[in-house]
């Protein structure tokens, strides 16, 4: 089976403090990126259903790739983004996304990758392809599981190897065979 991890594409944003849960849209460009996972996913794919987080950039994400390859979507709150109430819509001078993690009210890594496994095993569970929507953070995590990458302190930070992220509008394609070590590709549209 497979499962498609795509994260979501570039949104319209100029403040100068990080969005996690806010409502957030996606520019034009990120509007055409997805169209363009949208043109691979019916390229490349069967058209598998999509699960996606509840915020307006994934959902919006997944109503275009949705759109183009008639799948149904399907909400779940284990894909949304961390949770940081302290620096959400709290304009800092001194915040750099090197330094989200130690925010006093940020969800932490083990949390997000507890749920973002629940749903994974869940999906493999049933043994049907999909394609999972989400954020830069859970899929990230998810990912470096998946690879047995250990998780640094801090993912974001200009010192880690980008290749160990997900960048917007990346797909991962999880080819997760029974009782085998899921094998993993990266894919940009």
């Amino acid at each position: 089976m497979y499962i498609y991890l795509v994260r979501h594409t570039k949104v319209k944003w100029s403040h100068n403090y990080p969005y996690f849960h806010l409502p957030v849209w996606l520019s034009d460009e990120g509007r055409q990126h997805a169209v363009r996972i949208a043109d691979w996913m019916k390229s490349n794919t069967d058209c598998p259903p999509i699960v996606s987080s509840p915020l307006v950039r994934t959902v919006q994400t997944a109503e275009i790739i949705a759109a183009k390859t008639h799948a149904d979507v399907t909400i779940d709150s284990r894909l949304t983004e961390v949770a940081c109430p302290d620096l959400q819509n709290n304009p800092d001078p001194n915040f750099s996304i090197e330094n989200e993690e130690d925010a006093p009210s940020y969800e932490g890594y083990d949390a997000v990758l507890k749920r973002m496994l629940s749903l994974f095993a869940q999906v493999q569970k049933s043994k049907k392809d999909c394609v999972l929507v989400s954020h830069g953070t859970p899929l990230t995590l998810l990912y470096q599981r998946l690879a047995n990458i250990p998780t640094p302190t801090h993912i974001w930070s200009s010192k880690e190897d980008p290749t160990q992220t997900i960048h917007k509008g990346e797909i991962i394609v999880v080819h997760a065979a029974e009782g085998a070590s899921p094998k993993l590709e990266r894919v940009a549209a």
